[in-house]
Order: structure tokens, then C-alpha cells, then sequence
């Protein structure tokens, strides 16, 4: 694990991340996430601006934990 996934998972469970700190988490590419959120099948981000979206590090806590349940 990198110094810089550490770092996020270690992070307050409020704290809002960018896209690439996500992906970090999540395992996963640009685009399979992207079509991931768009059809609901992971966790919508927060809107702060026409072209700033953030992620709650709780629920992508949380999807991924489903998952690991899931599986």
C-alpha cells in the first residue's frame, strides 16, 4: 500500500475526496468508475460546484465494505 492510500484511508470518515484519491481507495480506473457512479452502482459524489464532485470517504467506506460482504 502507498504512503498516499494510507494517508486517505487514515483520514477523517468526513473528509471529501478528489477523483484520483477515490480511485486510490477503490481500486479502480478513471472510466470504469465514472460508469460505475453513472449507473448507480457505486456511490453518487457530492456536487460543490459546476465542475468540483467530491466523494464522502464514509461511503465509499461503506461500498466497499458491501462488497467485501457480497462476495
Amino acid at each position: 500500500m502507498s504512503e498516499k492510500t494510507e494517508i486517505v484511508l487514515h483520514a477523517s470518515v468526513n473528509r471529501l475526496l478528489s477523483l484520483d484519491d477515490t480511485l486510490l481507495i477503490v481500486g479502480l480506473g478513471r472510466t470504469t468508475w465514472l460508469q460505475m457512479v453513472e449507473s448507480n452502482q457505486a456511490p453518487a459524489p457530492v456536487k460543490l460546484s459546476a465542475k468540483i464532485v467530491r466523494w464522502r470517504l464514509s461511503d465509499l467506506q461503506h461500498w466497499v465494505s458491501q462488497l467485501q460482504t457480497a462476495a
